[in-house]
């Protein structure tokens, strides 16, 4: 379970880094963020996004691994979680409603992840 567990989010990482870094206008539009003029940063997190599934996936990969694994995994979720919350709840944004709705739902399924990941292993 805990390997089915760890490629849902790497897919998951890997869809949504690829989709900032390939269309950030368009990824930033259809998902109702505040539009920009500068897509340093989208594609930079982005390219984050896409190093955590990669690191996954070489870690699941790997028969003798000691890297991200489980642990790692867990610490990213709830650092992606908690900092996207907190910018959700502090920063005053011309975010749309079906944005905030979409990255709430991200927070959650990121703390969901983790909670599960804590309790298989």
């Amino acid at each position: 379970m805990l390997d089915q567990i760890l490629w849902v989010n790497a897919l998951i990482c890997l869809a949504a880094g690829a989709a900032l870094i390939l269309v950030p206008k368009i990824t930033i539009r259809a998902l109702g963020l505040p539009a920009t003029m500068q897509y340093f940063y989208v594609r930079l997190f982005g390219a984050a996004l896409i190093g955590i599934a990669l690191s996954i996936i070489i870690e699941r990969a790997s028969v003798h691994s000691i890297g991200l694994g489980a642990g790692g995994a867990i610490a990213l979720n709830f650092t992606a979680a908690i900092t996207l919350a907190l910018q959700l709840m502090l920063v005053r944004t011309g975010m749309t409603v079906r944005g905030r709705i979409l990255l709430w739902a991200l927070v959650f399924i990121l703390g969901f992840i983790g909670f599960v990941l804590i309790a298989y292993t």
